[in-house]
């Protein structure tokens, strides 16, 4: 599974901020949670290295889930993540063809509660 960081310029400062953590994969495991170590230093994603052919969704809050015995990782409960992509793509949503999940650094930070920007790499 590859990660890598998309940034975005804050608007007061003009400072590049982490906004979205992508986890790309060819096939992801819908039955059972998926545990993320989160670990600078990540490659840059820039925008124009979307491929508008393949499919990605946006993580909501409700499914990430902590790791206790890890502290730097970050879970997904991959079949409530199916259940909403199913939802809000349609019922006939083939998540096999899912291949970028798009995590909110903000929602990872209140998960693990720290800030993540202070861990990374710039």
């Amino acid at each position: 599974m590859n990660m890598s960081l998309y940034y975005d310029r804050e608007f007061e400062s003009g400072q590049l901020v982490p906004v979205w953590l992508l986890l790309d994969h060819l096939s992801f495991d819908w039955s059972k949670p998926l545990f993320v170590p989160i670990q600078a230093p990540f490659e840059r994603f820039e925008v124009d290295q979307f491929d508008p052919d393949t499919l990605a969704l946006s993580v909501p809050d409700q499914v990430y889930i902590r790791n206790p015995y890890a502290p730097n990782e970050v879970g997904l409960n991959m079949p409530a993540l199916r259940t909403h992509a199913e939802t809000f793509m349609g019922i006939h949503c083939d998540t096999s063809e899912i291949r970028i999940l798009l995590l909110r650094i903000g929602d990872i930070e209140d998960v693990l509660q720290y800030n993540i920007s202070e861990y990374l790499q710039w």
